[in-house]
């Protein structure tokens, strides 16, 4: 991708309340993401630096909808910089949905799951492993902290940007 960096804004520390409600926790704001160097393993590195495990699920809002998709590979790290690219977006908000590995599978449900079933809701957007929001409005919460000091943006995560 020629020259285009991105700024993430990580949304941790809270949890799904429902099919998109992502209340509590705090936003972590990376700057200057070459998408380049960015691979789904450097997402995780991320996580860990924030102090989650590598269990962790990732998702991420899609530009210009009220919808989120699922990261799991590198080719969905791939797909989400081509998306944000053809929208010319440059701003990636994602979600860090924190699991409790000694959990039993049973006890883990997802947004989609909250909202409709997996099946379901990737059938109503058309494409696998994203999901619509009920609304048209945006769902952000003014009341999370953005962090910018060096205790909540770990050191570490300048390893990212260029």
């Amino acid at each position: 991708m020629p020259d285009t960096f991105f700024t993430f804004r990580i949304n941790h520390g809270g949890r799904f309340e429902s099919y998109f409600d992502y209340v509590g926790g705090m936003v972590s704001v990376v700057p200057n993401i070459d998408p380049d160097l960015m691979s789904y393993f450097e997402l995780l590195d991320m996580v860990k630096e924030l102090g989650y495990p590598i269990s962790s699920v990732l998702w991420y809002k899609l530009p210009n909808e009220n919808a989120i998709a699922l990261l799991e590979t590198d080719h969905d790290v791939l797909k989400m910089f081509k998306l944000f690219v053809e929208k010319n977006v440059l701003q990636i908000d994602m979600f860090i949905q924190d699991i409790d590995i000694d959990m039993s599978l049973g006890d883990i449900t997802s947004p989609l799951e909250l909202g409709n079933d997996l099946k379901t809701a990737g059938n109503d957007l058309g494409a696998e492993g994203a999901m619509h929001l009920e609304s048209d409005t945006d769902n952000s919460d003014p009341n999370y902290a953005l962090s910018t000091d060096s205790d909540t943006e770990s050191e570490a995560l300048s390893d990212f940007r260029e």
